[in-house]
């Protein structure tokens, strides 16, 4: 039996948990459809069973009245037991008790029977669900703690134990965190129940809003997470760690206070609007809202607030679907591109036209680094103003003394103003990337428009591993990855293509001059 969690007030718990994985001997059936109940004048069913099946209303035979009809059955038969066990197979789209014939009726109420008892037998999905809908509808709880915790039981004793399936569990964690949040349970509890990989990309966007109140490592950090390149890898990175991220982290920061594409702003460019969307909690499930509520703000982080406004349900957030990760690899693509440069990390890399946007922001923070550097390499002199005076006038006598008539001739012309002219490093036209036969021949088989999975079977490699070799390798020549891989096959980024074809045919061409 689970331990009942500190946030849960005190309740009566059961007595111990039993997992009964009996071999199921009936027969299965499929429904899809709603079904009438059996003729309910068997003298076995109960008198509360039959007065529960009175209860159902058609209505306007809308979803929400079934979800209605479920809530009135559900708390009529709240503390009902049973000792009739059904073990076929029904399946059913949102199932509820009017969708039962007696004898699964009876089975399900002498299921969950057992299960307030600790005993979690195998039983039918669909009739799993409807104990799931209970708990939602605090059917059998005191409280949307007791509920919750009830949720988490179900989880480790039913489905833990392989009795479920993976959609029930999709399903059990989406509407665990949903509930939580409608019912304004502790933050500290919802934030165990949300996507881990939610709640990461979150802290990298707050990271990214709010850049200047973060370390250069946690801007550099959350940049990479939302770029398919390997920047972490580029040498201006490696060969110079503490410059490369902070510089990295600097144009981030130069670009967010300087970017202005008609009023609007980069984090906006780069994820969307932060705003209400419309939110469905519980949507998916049989559901009925019995309390009051009124308006009211839930704060899950510092990008994710849910809301209720007006007798609407409200997400505030950054929208995935609207992100373009595409617009953030761009600048930190230009970024490498000139940090090369400009810390002589060599492997430089080709300039893009549609990245041409960015290079003036890059630029800016390089001509400040770059400055920075000259003042702190100049030597600090203290002078004492109050002996200026005399200073200027012994330096004055001293050069009169040491000038020659020629000097004295030469210091009335001006000298011609010289242009220094700083040259950018030109990449060689054939870098050497270091590759073994069976890589280089994936490689030509794709410049060649062959299949490489019988390559790949043939040296019993894995797709996945040989594509991040491959784009490890060309990285710091290309500045990106030139492979893609779907988990079977790989394929050529087709922007890259030409480049790569060059430089393995001109370096087979070196190699055999």
């Amino acid at each position: 039996m689970m331990k009942l969690p500190d946030w849960i007030s005190k309740r009566e718990t059961a007595h111990g948990a039993t997992i009964v994985l009996d071999n199921r001997q009936s027969g299965s059936e499929e429904v899809y459809s709603d079904t009438s109940l059996a003729d309910v004048h068997d003298a076995e069913v109960s008198d509360k069973i039959r007065q529960m099946i009175r209860l159902y209303e058609y209505g306007d035979g809308s979803f929400k009245q079934k979800c209605l009809n479920f809530y009135r059955q559900g708390k009529f038969m709240e503390d009902y037991e049973d000792d009739q066990p059904w073990d076929g197979d029904f399946k059913h789209y949102f199932p509820t008790y009017h969708d039962l014939s007696i004898p699964k009726l009876r089975g399900y109420f002498t299921w969950r029977t057992n299960v307030r008892k600790g005993i979690y037998r195998p039983i039918a999905s669909s009739l799993a669900y409807i104990y799931l809908y209970e708990l939602l509808n605090g059917i059998g709880t005191t409280s949307a703690e007791e509920s919750l915790w009830k949720m988490q039981e179900f989880e480790t004793e039913f489905l833990d134990s392989g009795v479920g399936d993976w959609l029930m569990t999709y399903n059990l964690h989406r509407w665990m965190l949903e509930f939580a949040v409608i019912h304004q349970l502790p933050k500290k509890v919802v934030l165990t129940l949300a996507s881990p990989k939610m709640l990461e990309r979150d802290r990298k966007i707050a990271v990214l809003r709010d850049p200047e109140n973060h370390s250069n490592e946690e801007v550099f950090n959350a940049l990479c997470h939302f770029t398919t390149g390997k920047f972490e890898s580029s040498p201006a990175v490696t060969k110079n760690p503490d410059d490369g991220r902070r510089l990295f982290a600097e144009v981030w920061r130069h670009t967010l206070t300087n970017y202005d594409d008609n009023g609007e702003d980069f984090i906006t460019a780069c994820f969307g609007p932060w705003k209400a969307f419309p939110w469905y909690p519980l949507a998916n499930s049989v559901y009925h809202e019995t309390r009051e509520l009124t308006d009211f703000d839930y704060a899950l982080d510092e990008c994710r607030i849910y809301q209720y406004r007006d007798g609407r349900w409200l997400v505030q957030t950054y929208e995935e679907l609207l992100f373009n990760k595409k617009r953030i690899s761009t600048l930190l693509h230009e970024t490498d591109r000139l940090l090369r440069i400009y810390l002589k990390t060599g492997h430089p890399l080709r300039p893009k036209p549609e990245n041409a946007w960015a290079t003036p922001f890059v630029e800016a923070v390089i001509a400040e680094d770059r400055q920075a550097k000259i003042e702190a390499a100049r030597p600090k002199v203290n002078i004492n103003l109050d002996n200026l005076s005399q200073i200027r006038q012994d330096a004055a006598v001293t050069r009169e003394s040491l000038l020659t008539e020629e000097d004295r001739a030469e210091a009335n012309i001006e000298p011609a103003p010289v242009e220094i002219v700083i040259a950018e490093p030109v990449a060689n036209e054939i870098e050497s990337i270091p590759l073994d036969p069976i890589h280089r021949q994936i490689l030509l088989t794709l410049l060649d428009g062959g299949s490489t999975d019988e390559l790949i079977r043939e040296h019993r490699l894995i797709p996945s591993v040989v594509t991040d070799a491959l784009n490890e390798a060309f990285y710091e020549v290309i500045g990106d990855s030139i492979l893609d891989c779907d988990g079977d096959s790989i394929c050529l980024v087709e922007d890259y293509v030409e480049e790569v074809r060059n430089m393995l045919t001109g370096e087979a061409e070196v190699l055999s001059s």
